[in-house]
C-alpha cells in the first residue's frame, strides 16, 4: 500500500485512487459482501477483523504488508510528533501496532464533525468499497475556526481526566467544511489523529450499506512521550 504525496489543506491528509490492483480489489469486494459482521453496540456499524500487524493469518494478506506500521507511522509522523514531541520514529515503529477491519455502516450511522486526538489511535486510513460513486456517503474534512483551542494531551490520555478534557474541547467548537471526497470504488483517504484533523460522515441513507476497509495505527504507550 502506497500513500504517495500528502494534501496540505485543510490539514495534512491523503486521498489515493486505484489503491489495489483489480484482482485484489475484487477479493476485497467479495470479502466485504460475504462476511458475517459483528454489530458494534447501537452504532449502526458492523465489523469483521482482517488482521493485526503482530500476528500472521490475515485473510487478505496484501492489505496488511509486513511494513504496515512503518508505512502508517511515516505518513502520520507530523501528527504524532505534534502531540508527542518526545517520540522518535524508531520508538513508534517498535511500540505501535496496526489493525485492519472491514466495516459495514447501515442506515443512521453518522459522525458529526470530530477529531480523534488523545485516543490510542494515532493514524487512520479508510478504503471505500463502493459499487458506484456516491457523493453523499463519502468523507467531509473540516478546519477548526478556533485553532487557538488546543487539547491538553496530558489530560486526554489520562483515563481519569479525558472525559472532562474532551467535553471542554468539543463544547461549542466551531468548524467549517472545506473538502469533500466521494464514496468511490478503490479510493482511500488517510488522516493522522490530533486535535486539528476534523472530519465528518453524513448519516447513511435508508436501504444503503456503506462498506469500507479500515486501518488503524494504535500506540498504547504514547502518554510517556508528551
Amino acid at each position: 500500500m502506497k500513500l504517495g504525496n500528502p494534501i496540505a489543506q485543510p490539514f495534512k491528509h491523503y486521498w489515493v485512487e486505484n489503491v489495489f490492483l483489480k484482482e485484489e480489489y475484487d477479493k476485497i469486494i467479495q470479502f466485504s459482501r460475504s462476511s458475517n459482521y459483528e454489530e458494534v453496540g447501537d452504532s449502526c456499524r458492523g465489523s469483521v477483523g482482517l488482521g493485526h500487524s503482530n500476528f500472521s493469518g490475515c485473510e487478505l494478506p496484501f492489505v496488511m504488508p509486513k511494513n504496515i506500521v512503518q508505512i502508517l507511522t511515516d505518513a502520520f509522523w507530523n501528527n504524532i510528533i505534534y502531540q508527542y514531541p518526545k517520540a522518535t520514529k524508531e520508538i513508534v515503529y517498535d511500540q505501535a501496532h496496526a489493525e485492519s477491519f472491514c466495516v459495514r455502516d447501515r442506515q443512521g450511522y453518522e459522525m458529526p464533525p470530530h477529531q480523534d486526538g488523545g485516543s490510542f489511535i494515532v493514524g487512520y486510513a479508510q478504503l471505500f468499497i463502493a459499487n458506484e460513486t456516491d457523493e453523499h456517503h463519502g468523507i467531509i474534512l473540516h478546519k477548526s475556526l478556533q485553532p487557538e483551542r488546543k487539547m491538553n494531551i496530558a489530560n486526554a490520555v489520562d483515563p481519569d481526566k479525558q472525559g472532562d478534557e474532551y467535553d471542554a474541547f468539543y463544547k461549542d467548537h466551531k468548524t467549517e467544511a472545506v473538502t469533500t471526497y466521494p464514496y468511490k470504488a478503490n479510493c482511500l483517504y488517510a488522516i493522522g489523529c490530533d486535535d486539528t484533523t476534523w472530519h465528518e460522515v453524513k448519516s447513511v441513507k435508508p436501504n444503503f450499506n456503506r462498506y469500507s476497509l479500515i486501518w488503524q495505527l494504535y500506540w498504547n504507550q504514547r502518554g510517556d512521550y508528551i
